[in-house]
């Protein structure tokens, strides 16, 4: 009866894009819904050195997103589930993302909820639309994820009415990541980011050039966190110390990113500086924070006339001072077959990865596919 009586309000029309879904729409707008799914399939071959390789196949993503607006564009939600093992592992909520942003019509966006901490230009960005097979290194490493918070996401500079060149967010998040319980020892954790675009808007959290852009466009961006009493080694992501304390840090971040016809090249720098704070327990048998360094550089081309690209990327973390955090690197090539654009693609990686001097072998071939 509910559908009968909205349809003879106001007639609904469907719609479906490949990549973004099957959406519904009222006659004046007011109301809107779109499911999304996502699926990536992934195989994995793995050695360490000298050593006789190991394999795997895993549902690496199982996704379900819903997203609307009510009374208006101006009134928007947002929902994401994920049900692949990595989601759930260690019994965690399938609830990715949940939030409600009130946009009306002028620069300024209030985002609640549950959501990326978007601190990076590779965490705001999507795992949908990567050169490579997951992201890299240092963004694992510095990131806090997601967290529930509130976000003011402002924007501007719009000299040719193509998009806005600059975007500044501002934020504070609970600090002990998702599915933590209302009260938590985590403190508080306020966040800036500004991100410029002076050559023209374009979809900087994007890796590669799939569009093959025309121009030469350059990206900008920079972010940091201040987080009081973590409950985990690296925020509210990671392990909780032994000793039972917790940490005070800052964490920040630097990216570049470049294109021109069918080129790219992204760089970053990471990093962290920490705290510990442990009652009762001697300095030298408190576990160290996880102090250090981070930077990646990675660049791409898409082949003439196919839809296929290519990609490679070098990626060092190191510890700095006293510090729990081990060294790594890691060096990496990948081909890319976008049978259509970012909705449906094979990706095929190989990379070198070291970690406290053991190295190891690791290819993978993930195909990804979004309804």
């Amino acid at each position: 009866m509910f559908w009968v009586s909205l349809a003879a309000a106001a007639p609904v029309a469907a719609e479906y894009t490949p990549g973004a879904g099957f959406g519904l729409v009222s006659e004046d707008g007011r109301f809107g819904l779109r499911v999304r799914s996502r699926i990536q399939l992934l195989g994995t071959v793995r050695s360490l050195d000298d050593a006789a390789p190991v394999h795997g196949f895993d549902l690496r993503r199982v996704r379900l997103a819903l997203s609307g607006h009510g009374f208006g564009k101006w009134n928007r939600w947002a929902m994401q589930l994920g049900f692949s093992n990595s989601d759930l592992g260690g019994l965690r909520s399938p609830l990715l993302d949940l939030w409600w942003e009130l946009a009306p019509d002028a620069p300024v966006r209030l985002v609640v909820g549950q959501m990326k901490v978007p601190l990076s230009r590779a965490r705001i960005g999507s795992t949908a639309t990567l050169q490579l097979v997951d992201r890299h290194s240092v963004d694992a490493e510095f990131t806090l994820d997601r967290d529930r918070g509130a976000l003011v996401v402002t924007e501007g500079w719009d000299p040719d009415g193509r998009g806005p060149r600059a975007c500044l967010y501002t934020g504070v998040f609970q600090g002990d990541g998702r599915d933590a319980a209302l009260f938590q020892t985590g403190g508080v954790a306020p966040l800036a980011r500004v991100e410029l675009t002076p050559l023209g808007a374009f979809a900087f959290h994007e890796d590669g050039d799939l569009a093959r852009s025309q121009r030469f466009l350059v990206g900008l961006g920079a972010g940091a966190l201040r987080l009081w009493n973590a409950p985990r080694d690296r925020g509210g992501v990671g392990e909780a110390p032994a000793d039972g304390g917790t940490t005070h840090m800052t964490m920040y971040v630097f990216d570049l990113g470049l294109r021109w016809r069918g080129l790219s090249f992204e760089a970053s720098a990471a990093g962290r500086t920490g705290k510990r704070e442990v009652a009762g327990v001697p300095l030298d048998d408190q576990d160290p924070p996880r102090n250090g360094l981070g930077w990646v550089v990675q660049g791409g081309a898409m082949l003439p006339r196919v839809p296929v690209g290519v990609a490679g990327r070098y990626a060092s973390i190191r510890p700095a001072g006293n510090s729990s955090l081990p060294e790594s690197r890691e060096i990496a090539g990948a081909t890319s077959w976008f049978i259509e654009g970012h909705a449906y693609d094979l990706t095929a990686d190989f990379a070198h990865l070291v970690e406290d001097d053991v190295g190891s072998f690791r290819g993978r071939l993930q195909l990804e596919l979004a309804l």
